[in-house]
């Protein structure tokens, strides 16, 4: 399963983990993407791009105004949001066309501290 592992991590915990990749030669498994703030992962992931992530998990490639119909939404809004999203990193561009979220999961992972 091609799953993408979604977190909140400082830039010094990222560039530790590509540091300590670089010294010791293992490659990591698995896809990461890391935001800095729980405010951006919030701002990035907003309420209809996260619905529009689950509803094309797993399926392959579209078009833009297919993943609308999906999500039962105008397609202009719809492809606001992708372009939002692919901008992020978190969705490409199909080879043949339209739109993708090349995995077949996603994971989140942060914690909430006391200030």
């Amino acid at each position: 399963m091609n799953t993408l592992m979604i977190d909140v991590r400082s830039v010094a915990e990222v560039a530790e983990e590509f540091l300590q990749a670089w010294e010791d030669g293992l490659v990591r498994s698995g896809t990461r993407h890391s935001f800095v703030t729980p405010e951006l992962l919030r701002q990035v992931l907003t309420v209809e791009r996260w619905q529009l992530i689950e509803s094309l998990c797993g399926v392959g490639p579209m078009s833009v105004r297919r993943a609308a119909r999906r999500v039962g939404r105008h397609v202009r809004a719809v492809g606001s949001d992708v372009e939002a999203l692919i901008h992020a990193g978190l969705m490409r561009r199909a080879a043949g066309g339209g739109i993708e979220f090349p995995y077949d999961a996603v994971k989140m992972e942060f914690a909430l501290q006391a200030a």
